[in-house]
């Protein structure tokens, strides 16, 4: 048996990771390489935009991007995860 994700799964889905207490989460970087940016300092840059468009739309980035500054991997929530994926003119 394979161990592939079925081809309906979105490549989003694929990387989604599981808390014990059930909560899900990604990683920037792993969402980094699925968008295809090789360098890190750019798809902060990304975030950075996306953080832009949280504001734009009246939100508190506080309340959706923590932990995605510096070289540290971040953890994104599924609305996080969105934001990054929408800005960037991608669709899941």
């Amino acid at each position: 048996m394979s161990d592939e994700a079925p081809s309906h799964i979105s490549p989003f889905e694929r990387i989604r990771h599981t808390m014990e207490a059930g909560d899900e989460y990604w990683s920037a970087r792993e969402l980094m390489t699925v968008l295809g940016y090789a360098k890190w300092q750019r798809f902060r840059e990304a975030i950075q935009r996306a953080v832009i468009a949280c504001v734009n739309s009246g939100q508190e980035p506080a309340d959706h991007f923590t932990g995605t500054g510096g070289s540290v991997d971040g953890l994104l929530d599924r609305g996080q995860g969105h934001m990054i994926i929408t800005q960037l003119g991608f669709q899941l």
